[in-house]
């Protein structure tokens, strides 16, 4: 089970209510995230982008270990294909013949096994690139893909900056941002209609706005019972960055406003006008000239 992005849209509220849910729950919800894609099947060898990739197994020492030793075959393999083909490495026949599919399912197997759960679920936003690598190793797995406003997740980026001095990643330009909300609703509604039963949307508003129908339909997609109790917010722990990770779900447009001056998002929304009508979302209208919006 993969949450696939896009980043700023509601991956971490969402990815923590499914860490609630019995069939995925690992006791105290751990959000880190995997990047096992990238790290162990991207380059030519494992080398040092391990981090992540070993705190996503429950920081199982033993599990960490079998799993090295059980592919160290077909890392031998990739070593010695890579001069050959390693420059078309993101090529899914490419990708496949360097033994990509085969790491990724032994390294969730033994996740599985390090998180003492039955189902994995994964989110790492960057992944939604990697959806038909993802799709090709696991044929039967399920993944969701949350979207949300274009004006608030700008939003979102901007507040992050501002109140997190350690996040120079969020100080994101318009030019950017608009190139890369547009590339990942593509991404979307395209990967939703090649795989209506394995792909499924889920819009950040209508999740945050009404999230027991919502996970209602997300249960029921992932195959199963609604648990009504992984809605709840842990109040236990906090993170000063993403207080609202664990708050009880509900709406937020939080950024709009304070960090989105009104013809930004009418700039935005002017850009991303198509984009956004696949989801229906509605432009933000323009600012006249006495200060209303028209």
């Amino acid at each position: 089970m993969f949450v696939v992005g896009a980043a700023r849209s509601g991956t971490s509220v969402l990815y923590r209510t499914l860490l609630q849910h019995p069939a995925f729950a690992i006791g105290t919800p751990d959000f880190t995230e995997s990047f096992a894609v990238t790290a162990l099947t991207m380059y030519r060898d494992i080398g040092d982008r391990l981090a992540n990739v070993q705190g996503f197994m429950g920081h199982d020492d033993a599990a960490w270990d079998q799993f090295t030793r059980t592919v160290a075959p077909v890392r031998r393999w990739r070593r010695l294909l890579w001069p050959v083909v390693g420059r078309w490495v993101g090529r899914r026949p490419v990708w496949r013949a360097l033994g990509s599919a085969i790491v990724l399912r032994t390294y969730f197997d033994f996740a599985a096994r390090g998180r003492r759960v039955g189902r994995v679920v994964e989110k790492t936003p960057v992944n939604l690139t990697f959806t038909p690598l993802i799709r090709s190793a696991f044929p039967n797995g399920r993944m969701i893909v949350i979207i949300r406003h274009p004006v608030d997740v700008l939003g979102s980026y901007w507040r992050r900056h501002a109140t997190d001095a350690n996040a120079t990643w969020a100080d994101i330009s318009i030019n950017e941002f608009c190139a890369t909300w547009r590339a990942e609703a593509e991404m979307a509604d395209d990967f939703r209609r090649r795989w209506p039963d394995a792909f499924l949307v889920v819009r950040y508003e209508d999740f945050t706005g009404d999230p027991d129908r919502e996970f209602a339909r997300i249960c029921a997609f992932v195959g199963e019972p609604m648990a009504a109790d992984a809605l709840r917010g842990r109040h236990d722990d906090y993170w000063s960055a993403e207080p609202l990770l664990y708050e009880d779900i509900k709406p937020s447009a939080q950024g709009r406003e304070q960090f989105i001056p009104a013809e930004v998002a009418a700039d935005v929304s002017a850009r991303l006008a198509a984009p956004m009508r696949l989801f229906d979302y509605a432009p933000q209208p323009a600012p006249s000239a006495d200060g209303d919006r028209q």
